[in-house]
Formats: structure tokens, C-alpha cells, sequence
């Protein structure tokens, strides 16, 4: 994307992990996000915080971003669907490449802790950028037209 540290804006709202461990972020940008295949797409603004950790994620969609696309999401089906211009898209989710994906993360974190354990004080420069999407900036409408 070309994107570098000075085209993010300030941001001092916290991003929490899973952990809930309160993560400072290193700023964040409104990107066009599109979801769909032609013809079945939608695009909005999102706005994506961007974190310096080590994630198996790329991107988390926020309710705000969820909200803004009017999808719904079903754990149960692993899918999410949502209105476009051409009908009703929809994505499904895969719990194999998932699994995988967390499984070599897992594995990743144990080879980084003991090198950082047998470098004794050395830092690991090989951390990833991952991208939180949170939605829009706006707050919710308080009652939504009928």
C-alpha cells in the first residue's frame, strides 16, 4: 500500500488483546475497505488502527465496521452476509487455515521467547504490523429509521 508511520494520524485510544492486555497503538488511518466479488462488493471508510504486535491476524472488523456494511454475521455457519447494490453477498469462514494459521503463531511465540531468553536482553526486531479495524469515527445513531 505504500503507507509509512508519518501518514498515521494520533491515536491514544488503547487496542485490547484477547489477553486483555492494553496495547498502545502506533496511530491509525482511514482506509476504503471493500468486501465482496464483483458484482456482489460494497466499499466503505474504515478507519484501521494500527498496532506493532506479533498476530496471526491481518485485520479484525469491528462492530462499528459491521454496522456500517448493515452485515450480519452467523459463528455457528462461519459466514457473514451482507446488502450490495446487486443482491445479498456473502463470505464463509474455514476453521482448517485458522487452526493452522494460530497453531504456527503458537510455535512462532515459543522459538521467539527462548531466543529472546538465550539472547539475554537482545531485542527481537521481527515483529509484525497488524491493523484493527474499529468502523467508523461517528457515533451510533440513537434510533435508528424505520
Amino acid at each position: 500500500m505504500g503507507l509509512t508511520l508519518e501518514d498515521l494520524e494520533p491515536c491514544k485510544q488503547l487496542v485490547y488483546s484477547f489477553s486483555r492486555a492494553g496495547i498502545a497503538p502506533c496511530g491509525k488511518v482511514k482506509l476504503p475497505l471493500t468486501i465482496g466479488t464483483t458484482p456482489k462488493q460494497t466499499t466503505i471508510m474504515a478507519t484501521f488502527i494500527v498496532v506493532d504486535v506479533k498476530s496471526p491476524y491481518n485485520m479484525m472488523l469491528g462492530r462499528l465496521a459491521f454496522y456500517d456494511l448493515r452485515a450480519i454475521s452467523s459463528v455457528y455457519h462461519l459466514s457473514i452476509k451482507f446488502p450490495t447494490m446487486a443482491g445479498i453477498s456473502y463470505f464463509l469462514g474455514n476453521q482448517e487455515k485458522p487452526h493452522k494459521c494460530y497453531n504456527a503463531s503458537l510455535s512462532l511465540a515459543k522459538k521467539t521467547s527462548s531466543i529472546g531468553m538465550a539472547s539475554e536482553g537482545t531485542k527481537n526486531k521481527t515483529s509484525s504490523v497488524a491493523m484493527a479495524l474499529v468502523g467508523r469515527e461517528s457515533p451510533l445513531p440513537q434510533k435508528l429509521k424505520r
